[in-house]
């Protein structure tokens, strides 16, 4: 999981970062200290959510969001201690996914995290994934093939756990990166080619390497599908 934290007070940016870095057994949090910053990260940064904190001008952060629904489905929770239902409702409306207070149940934050993620995509809400002889164990990031533990670095595995969490739907190279490596990153693109190669004859050891597909001019696809072809 990637988490995007979009928060001025940097000691409650850190505290929402801490505790969402422990969800599902261990995420990646980054954060923004201003609305600006904020908006280019999450253009460019291929999130799995964003957390806004509205303790600013409203305008701006409805403005935030809006142009964040433009051309991005990130689900986004909005944190704010605005009793006004009107600018409840109208940040609803704009494109946020929940709304909370910021003196929180860290226990009821986690929940309604795991809610609107679990809407967004259907298979978050459980920490194991099996496919024919495959399994991934999202809580532990370990990889099974016919029960045999693989030796899989981390950086192979985030490509491996995105691609299967995103199953049926083409992911293009320049996502996969941004999402593994990030788009500040030094290394070049061709590093998600390498990865991918890496990952496809792994996974012919269980003769699963038919459902990591390659499309051309597009992407990288991971599909259940039993006519799969590379």
């Amino acid at each position: 999981m990637k988490f995007l934290i979009v928060e001025q007070n940097e000691g409650i940016n850190h505290n929402i970062s801490v505790l969402l870095s422990e969800y599902k057994g261990g995420s990646t949090c980054e954060s923004a200290y201003d609305l600006d910053r904020g908006l280019d990260m999450a253009i460019v940064g291929k999130y799995d959510m964003i957390v806004i904190g509205c303790n600013g001008v409203k305008t701006a952060v409805k403005n935030l969001i809006t142009k964040v629904r433009v051309d991005n489905s990130v689900p986004i929770v909005v944190l704010s201690n605005d009793k006004d239902l009107e600018v409840k409702i109208d940040l609803l409306n704009s494109g946020a996914d929940s709304y909370m207070p910021y003196d929180f149940d860290n226990n009821e934050f986690l929940a309604v995290i795991n809610s609107v993620l679990r809407r967004y995509y259907c298979n978050f809400g459980t920490n194991i994934y099996e496919f024919k002889n495959l399994q991934i164990n999202f809580f532990e990031r370990s990889v099974k093939i016919d029960g045999e533990q693989m030796n899989i670095v981390a950086k192979m595995y985030e490509v491996f756990e995105y691609m299967v969490r995103h199953k049926e739907i083409i992911i293009s190279k320049n996502t996969l990166f941004n999402r593994v490596w990030g788009f500040e990153s030094e290394t070049t693109f061709s590093v998600v080619e390498v990865y991918i190669s890496k990952l496809r004859k792994l996974l012919e050891k269980g003769g699963l390497s038919n459902h990591l597909q390659t499309i051309k001019n597009a992407g990288y696809l991971w599909t259940e599908k039993e006519n799969a072809n590379n």
